[in-house]
């Protein structure tokens, strides 16, 4: 089992929402930042994306950063490889898999309803207490 971003560690890190995300840069730049003993000081609560194509490496980048720079699973460098479709790599690791998605949006301000997207705003994963095992 892979070890990943505990939820402890979720909620000491300042949480990121990021409209208007593309492919992610922003939420990169932010989690790219880590404090004197290499923990990251931000962390990605929300991106909302409307473009499919940017949305699915957005939705990479968000499983990407469920696991510690360490415990990244091979099979992820396998799917980088065209070895893995995107669909095992999910499977394989569903749960962190699952927190992604609902880190990682694919909605259109002004189309979906502000109520779904306040809520998701919110939500208990996004205030870091989801537990990605």
């Amino acid at each position: 089992m892979s070890h990943v971003i505990s939820s402890t560690a979720d909620k000491s890190r300042i949480p990121v929402i990021d409209l208007f995300a593309g492919p992610g840069g922003l939420g990169e730049g932010f989690s790219a930042l880590c404090d004197d003993r290499d923990r990251r000081v931000f962390r990605v609560a929300l991106s909302i994306e409307k473009e499919a194509h940017a949305h699915k490496t957005l939705l990479l980048r968000a499983f990407f950063r469920r696991f510690t720079s360490s415990q990244v699973p091979e099979d992820y460098y396998s799917l980088l490889r065209g070895e893995l479709t995107r669909e095992a790599l999910f499977g394989n690791h569903k749960k962190s898999a699952e927190a992604a998605g609902l880190e990682a949006w694919h909605a259109e301000l002004g189309v979906t309803p502000d109520h779904d997207i306040k809520k998701q705003a919110v939500s208990p994963a996004n205030r870091g207490n989801d537990v990605n095992t």
